[in-house]
């Protein structure tokens, strides 16, 4: 497997620019992706310089309950979600 950077991103709009700037020469990484395994197997064309980590970003794996919803953020896990009442 090659070198690659790796950021954290502190935000979608960060994790948005740092992919744009880097001309296609940069991966998101988040739950459920399986990037590394595809860059070990030569998958993809181009292996990516920088992996944009995801996961660090605030929010990302929350549950906010409200009156009468739930705002789930994109990286939270099933179990987490089944757990809530009226599951």
């Amino acid at each position: 497997m090659q070198k690659f950077n790796h950021v954290n991103a502190g935000s979608f709009d960060e994790a948005c620019e740092l992919l744009k700037k880097s001309g296609g020469r940069a991966q998101p990484l988040s739950g459920g992706t399986d990037l590394l395994g595809v860059c070990k197997d030569h998958i993809l064309e181009d292996y990516p310089e920088t992996v944009v980590n995801l996961k660090a970003i605030p929010g990302y794996a929350s549950i906010e309950e409200r009156a009468d919803s739930y705002v789930i953020g994109a990286g939270t896990k099933l179990k987490d979600v089944a757990q809530l009442d009226g599951c």
